[in-house]
């Protein structure tokens, strides 16, 4: 051989080397493919979902707000507005009491109030999204009202605006209602996750019932 020429045996191996690992990678690749559409189309159903709920939730996101910031000094109600989309927080528990109703296949999805506090599932994560959606870039006009004590009306009509702008809905087929069901251990997650900002426990570990591991 010249200097710098490699053997025919080499470069016979190194594509037979390169196919076997082409050939390896393309299950891989089939998979992420179909995980890509799966999330897209699963994004697209959700959106339509959000779209029919979306001018709902705000307005009793609004209700919410002005009762739990009715008491509460300025820095309080600035803080109310980080919690009030997160269903595992006191503040945004309202989320959980929220269930997506439909009268009939071609009826838009509405909400039903349930008394007690319920298991955050597919519907209630569908709620906290149109909740988050809806008061977005709208913080700091809602901490403006929120200092003035403005009533629930003027809070719906400036921030769900956006919100409740579209009349119509997207066409949503496949709609599986979700039954609601009552969260029995959220009074004690209460009591448990108050333990943990007393002073002593911030490094304190709190098990909430449901979530011990399995001996």
């Amino acid at each position: 051989l010249k200097p710098g020429q490699v053997p025919l045996l080499k470069i016979v191996m190194r594509l037979r080397w390169m196919d076997g690992l082409m050939a390896a990678s393309r299950p891989m690749i089939l998979c992420s493919t179909l995980l890509v559409w799966s999330f897209q189309l699963g994004f697209a159903s959700q959106k339509a979902e959000i779209a029919h709920v979306k001018c709902e939730v705000c307005k009793i996101a609004m209700e919410e707000v002005s009762s739990q910031a009715k008491d509460a000094d300025e820095d309080a109600a600035v803080d109310l507005l980080d919690t009030l989309c997160s269903p595992s927080k006191k503040e945004g528990q309202w989320l959980t009491r929220l269930d997506i109703v439909r009268a009939n296949e071609g009826a838009r999805l509405t909400l039903e109030r349930q008394e007690k506090v319920g298991k955050c599932r597919k519907e209630c994560k569908i709620v906290q999204k149109a909740c988050s959606l809806s008061l977005r870039k709208k913080e700091e006009a809602l901490e403006k009202l929120l200092a003035k004590k403005a009533s629930a009306e003027r809070l719906h009509r400036e921030v769900c605006e956006r919100a409740c702008a579209e009349s119509d809905v997207p066409e949503l087929k496949g709609w599986t209602d979700e039954v609601w069901v009552e969260d029995t251990d959220a009074k004690m997650n209460d009591f448990l996750g108050g333990l943990s900002g007393m002073p002593g426990m911030e490094n304190v570990k709190v098990i909430s019932p449901g979530s011990m591991p399995e001996l």
